[in-house]
């Protein structure tokens, strides 16, 4: 007669005879998990190029964006895909810009000089003449210089990596001084009759780069009078003043109670627009007194593989007739070296959502499609522009 097993003993045979193959079937999974892993690359989505308008209605157009490094690894993406592969993603947004401005994060190599002595060869960065012409592509006027890594390759590659910027007329670099009494340090642009002044400064440097009284260096934020003083003779000169400013703590999107009191000191000085870099994470926005603080923009074109250091956020302003400025923050991930758009909804888009609009009251800014956007009042801006035009009717100014 054949046996029959009661409920509890089926259960019991069950579980035994599945412990026997678990170790099978875990090592099966643990197998194709690792394929995927190792396969990403060729299964990783690849996003439609985003299609960009200009707004016609809109004066002026500027794009700011974070750190820029082309060397490294990223040296090595350039000799294999070329520097378009770079900008695929963020081209449409370059190309309807009138200006754009970011973090130059090394020395122009224009000569064969060598890494400064006690540097580090991981951290040394370097960038070829030809980086500039790409930027150039995209419509960048100007770049800050004031920043950890322009000393790399010592005092006479920042003397060359000047030269360079000057002697170009299309792009000037910023955030160099000639000695601690060069107040009036700003590179300037003007479209639309319309004066954009840049200026850029570092709360962190290398040994013997900051400017002293006999020797040029980049312009520190310490003390702050020295900033504050060139963004008061800036503002005499142009309508709009965008301050670069390379602060904070490495991977810390915390904003200290200093970077606060700064930036708040620049505004009263004249600053319209505070582009932050160097934490290589992002950062809260602010908006003070209808100056826009990006406290930073993280990483734009890097190499770093940690998951915050590879998400970026583009700012786009639009400034018009009225005095309105609008801006739109366009979030990315960068993947070998390229910001790449993030979809609508996914974790990364709302992670970046979160950072960017931490300090931003409820209604103070609205999401488009997966775009941050948000209004200041720049009737100043405006303003400024048409006394200028006045005065220089009038035969004074």
């Amino acid at each position: 007669m054949k046996q029959r097993f009661s409920y509890q003993e089926q259960l019991l045979y069950w579980s035994k005879k599945h412990k026997k193959r678990l170790t099978f079937h875990t090592a099966v999974l643990t197998a194709f998990l690792g394929a995927l892993l190792l396969t990403s690359d060729m299964w990783t989505y690849e996003p439609p190029v985003p299609e960009v308008k200009k707004d016609s209605d809109a004066l002026l157009t500027c794009t700011f964006v974070g750190d820029m490094m082309f060397g490294r690894y990223i040296s090595k993406v350039i000799d294999r895909k070329g520097y378009d592969f770079l900008f695929k993603f963020t081209d449409p947004y370059f190309q309807i810009s009138d200006f754009s401005t970011g973090s130059f994060k090394h020395p122009l190599l224009t000569e064969n000089r060598q890494p400064a002595p006690g540097k580090s060869k991981g951290t040394v960065f370097s960038a070829d003449p030809l980086a500039v012409e790409e930027l150039k592509k995209r419509h960048f006027r100007s770049v800050s210089i004031a920043n950890t890594n322009i000393y790399d390759y010592g005092y006479l590659a920042f003397r060359d990596t000047i030269t360079y910027f000057e002697n170009d007329p299309d792009i000037d670099a910023a955030g160099h001084m000639i000695d601690r009494e060069d107040m009036s340090n700003a590179v300037y642009y003007d479209h639309n009759g319309i004066t954009i002044a840049t200026v850029a400064a570092t709360d962190k440097w290398t040994a013997n780069a900051a400017v002293t009284t006999y020797r040029p260096g980049v312009m520190p934020l310490d003390p702050p009078e020295i900033v504050v003083e060139s963004i008061v003779q800036a503002k005499k000169q142009a309508d709009l003043v965008i301050v670069h400013a390379h602060w904070g703590e490495p991977y810390d999107s915390h904003v200290s109670e200093r970077q606060r009191e700064l930036a708040h000191a620049m505004a009263r000085a004249g600053a319209d627009i505070i582009v932050g870099h160097y934490p290589h994470v992002l950062a809260p926005v602010e908006v003070y007194n209808d100056t826009i603080i990006f406290y930073s923009l993280g990483n734009f074109i890097f190499d770093q593989g940690w998951t915050r250091t590879k998400q970026t956020a583009m700012a786009q302003y639009r400034l018009y007739e009225d005095g309105r400025a609008e801006v739109e923050l366009i979030p990315f991930v960068i993947r070998e070296g390229q910001p790449r758009p993030v979809s609508t909804i996914s974790y990364r888009q709302f992670s970046i959502q979160q950072m960017l609009t931490k300090n931003f009251e409820k209604g103070q800014w609205e999401k488009i499609e997966e775009n941050i956007v948000f209004k200041v009042n720049h009737s100043r801006v405006i303003q400024t522009g048409k006394l200028f035009e006045e005065g220089a009717d009038s035969g004074t100014g």
